[in-house]
């Protein structure tokens, strides 16, 4: 039921049909994620004891200096598959590092933090990267083995700032902890890019943004319980737009914005329908994206109420809101109680 009504928001909107709305729902929840990761830096700087740590290997194994590049695939954390590239830091290999940084995601650049000189050679590595892969992300790693640091706090901070690095992970591969948290943030950052909103998306955000707004100007004019309240409620709403996941985030506020709603329920017919709108203009939003489905009980619920009580006419005050509104209700309610008006 829950993805039926999704795919009926989303036809209203997009005009897709359920079977495509499916099968992309599926696939995009099948589709691996390949990430391309680099390891670079100064030759000795510990690239392929951190890379066999990565992929499980014991880090105390005795590796031999990377002649070219070597390459390990990882598909441990699904739907990740990393490729990582362990490209030998040798100046006699520098005319391969193109191939090896071209097209990265991440880039994992490596020093020994116990040996001064390593550290002195990282801008040269760095213009490389900046050069042949400008917009990977960069992770700076300073490995150690014997915990006796060659090189200050300070000047790794210096280094960072001057070149914009966010990250910097020290790590002894030898310390499983140390390795899997370097591997979280790897695959963090491979999670895949935001998708460019739709027009219709841009312009429901837009009608919500005002429905909050003027929910939140009421505040004023009203007691200090019911200002809370709408301050809570704004809050929520306000969060709700900048979610990844509506799912997740209406299971974790559902019960806590419906409490806040039901403390203005006999405070007005104004503000209560004000605070039910700016609401439903959220849940619009979730419609479109077709992932929330929990939003999709609320946006029932809210239409059929409003329906109930108020027939036809909605009291949505933002421009194209009542449109949106008046055409979802039709949609919801004659698609989910079918001979029912």
């Amino acid at each position: 039921m829950d993805y039926l009504l999704a795919c009926i928001m989303k036809r209203l909107f997009e005009r897709r049909s359920y079977q495509e709305l499916k099968s992309e729902d599926e696939a995009r929840k099948e589709k691996p994620i390949y990430s391309k990761v680099s390891l670079f830096g100064p030759s000795g700087s510990g690239k392929t004891r951190l890379a066999r740590a990565l992929l499980g290997a014991p880090g105390s194994e005795k590796t031999e200096s990377t002649i070219g590049c070597s390459y390990y695939e990882d598909n441990a954390d699904k739907p990740v598959t990393f490729h990582f590239w362990d490209i030998g830091g040798a100046e006699r290999f520098e005319s391969l590092w193109p191939m090896y940084l071209r097209g990265c995601e991440q880039v994992v650049l490596t020093f020994d933090s116990e040996d001064a000189a390593s550290f002195a050679e990282l801008s040269y590595y760095y213009d490389k990267i900046h050069k042949f892969a400008p917009d990977a992300k960069v992770v700076l790693v300073g490995t150690y083995q014997n915990g006796v640091a060659a090189v200050s706090d300070e000047a790794i901070q210096a280094f960072m700032r001057e070149h914009a690095i966010q990250e910097c992970y020290p790590i002894d591969v030898n310390n499983e902890d140390d390795v899997h948290t370097l591997r979280c943030l790897l695959f963090e950052q491979s999670q895949p890019k935001p998708i460019l909103e739709s027009s219709a998306l841009v312009q429901a955000k837009e009608l919500a943004k005002e429905s909050i707004e003027m929910l939140r100007s009421l505040m004023i004019t009203e007691s200090d319980e019911n200002a809370a309240a709408i301050q809570f409620i704004c809050k929520i709403l306000d969060d709700a737009l900048l979610s990844s996941n509506l799912n997740s985030y209406f299971n974790l506020n559902a019960d806590l914005l419906q409490e806040y709603l039901e403390k203005l329920r006999y405070s007005g017919s104004s503000l209560y329908s004000t605070a039910y709108n700016a609401v439903a203009t959220v849940l619009v939003c979730g419609a479109i994206l077709a992932t929330g489905f929990v939003a999709f009980h609320w946006l029932n619920k809210i239409l059929k109420e409003n329906y109930a009580t108020k027939g036809d006419y909605l009291l949505f005050s933002t421009s194209g809101a009542k449109q949106l509104a008046q055409e979802a209700l039709h949609k919801t309610s004659h698609s989910t109680s079918p001979g029912k008006k």
